[in-house]
């Protein structure tokens, strides 16, 4: 059965006694699913400058929204969220969600739950929430923002990336211009480092083509109060605030390996509180201290 709702009123609400799948629904309108509606589709949607909200319900959704800027929630149960072709915003709420941003710049949240964020053309912030999250960035300048657990991240553009605490996955490629930032040793410790599986180093000739590890939002000593930033030494000398790094390579032809290690001390013990370890030699142009 397939209903449709044109421009009955500003905002709508479908309460219906048997299922009803799909729903069709002109761009505009603000809309709220029924207890027994599982699936809905925006239509149109080009030249309107209204920002209509949609709201799912407990069950799992399939939202597709239209070329018209909307706002799409989906509550409880496992849903799906498109955004269309308008500047989104899709915040996925209870349940493991799948969100798909369009061409445009749009915002997708995760929530609760494992899931998944995929950004489209336009210049888009992914925020996983918490659970385990896989966030792919598109091919715009991307902020990417993982929460508490295992995040994996990847774009196809530059990204700005919080991975956040957890063992994080980053997927990043070898065209460079990525910014990973901590803001807490936490968020990369010796029993749960993230994982990079590429880095660009710097390079002179190309000054603005390498990542960086942006540290500069850490307290680096948490004997002191107040905020303070890390001191790159040589090694450790047990004080809080330090930071170093090891550079080296392993094994030979086929299964050479370049690395550096990454390590900080944030309470003065003279063990790595922070410890990141990246597949390649660094120098200290990746660093922001």
């Amino acid at each position: 059965m397939r209903r449709s709702l044109a421009h009955a009123s500003r905002s709508a609400i479908l309460a219906a006694t048997t299922p009803v799948r799909p729903v069709t629904i002109a761009a505009g309108i603000d809309y709220q699913l029924g207890p027994n509606v599982t699936d809905l589709l925006v239509t149109g949607g080009e030249g309107i400058a209204r920002r209509s909200v949609i709201t799912g319900n407990a069950l799992s959704n399939t939202i597709t929204g239209s070329l018209a800027d909307e706002i799409i929630l989906g509550r409880g149960g496992n849903d799906t969220l498109v955004g269309g072709g308008g500047r989104d915003r899709l915040y996925g709420g209870q349940g493991n969600d799948t969100m798909v941003g369009g061409d445009r710049a749009d915002r997708l949240f995760g929530g609760d739950g494992n899931d998944v964020l995929v950004g489209g053309g336009g210049n888009d912030l992914l925020s996983g929430g918490s659970g385990n999250d896989v966030l792919a960035g598109g091919a715009g300048r991307n902020t990417l923002i993982g929460g508490a657990g295992d995040d994996v991240f990847s774009s196809s553009g530059p990204a700005r990336v919080k991975g956040g605490t957890g063992s994080d996955h980053f997927q990043n490629g070898t065209a460079g211009g990525w910014r990973f930032i901590y803001t807490s040793a936490a968020d990369s410790t010796p029993d749960a480092r993230d994982v990079f599986d590429n880095f660009r180093a710097y390079d002179a000739a190309h000054p603005r083509a390498h990542d960086v590890i942006d540290l500069s939002a850490m307290d680096a000593d948490t004997t002191q109060a107040g905020m303070q930033h890390f001191s790159l030494v040589g090694g450790s000398s047990g004080k809080a605030g330090e930071l170093w790094y090891i550079r080296g390579a392993i094994g030979g032809d086929a299964d050479y390996y370049e690395f550096s290690w990454i390590m900080g001390d944030v309470d003065g013990d003279g063990k790595a509180d922070l410890e990141i370890r990246l597949p390649t030699i660094i120098s200290e142009e990746n660093l922001i201290l």
